[in-house]
Formats: C-alpha cells, structure tokens, sequence
C-alpha cells in the first residue's frame, strides 16, 4: 500500500518483503538503519539533500523512528516473523 509518507512506505515494504523467513537474531537497528538508508538514497534520487551539518543528528532521529515504527507495528509478535506469518494466517481465513 503506497502512503503519502515515504519513510513509511519503504519500512512496511522491508517488514513485509525483505527479512528472510526464519531469521534468527534479527537485529533491530540493522533492520532500522537499512531502512534509513533505502529512504535517503531514494530521496537524493529525487533530489532531496540534507544538509551535511545535520546529517548524522537526522540520520539517528530517522534510525530511531523507524525502530519505534516497527515496535509498534510488530506489537504482541516476538519478531518480524512471526508478525508475517500472523497476516498470512489472516489471509487463509
């Protein structure tokens, strides 16, 4: 589903498509910063740059979002596994 917010479009793309199944060991800030950088990349793409004397400080605020974000969006799963498989079940009923 494509949203008006990129950032948000990119993570459920990851979530949903890109951690292999039966990952052990995810790593969330991996998982966030891998996000992060898929965003910045797409949006130096289009033209969009931030300013390198708030790169970093940015780059964090996105990292922590993005793990916030997947928190919230895997709540009551313990990984993001087990949160696909939970929507794969629902599909099957």
């Amino acid at each position: 589903m494509k949203t008006k917010d990129l950032l948000y479009d990119i993570f459920e793309e990851q979530l949903l498509n890109d951690i292999p199944n039966g990952s052990e060991g995810f790593n969330l800030k991996q998982f966030a910063t891998k996000v992060v950088r898929e965003y910045l990349r797409t949006t130096s793409d289009e033209k969009h740059n931030v300013p390198p004397s708030i790169q970093d400080s940015f780059e964090k605020d996105l990292v922590d979002e993005v793990m916030e974000m997947t928190r919230k969006k895997i709540y009551g799963h313990p990984t993001p596994m087990a949160f696909r498989e939970s929507l794969k079940n629902k599909k099957l009923k």
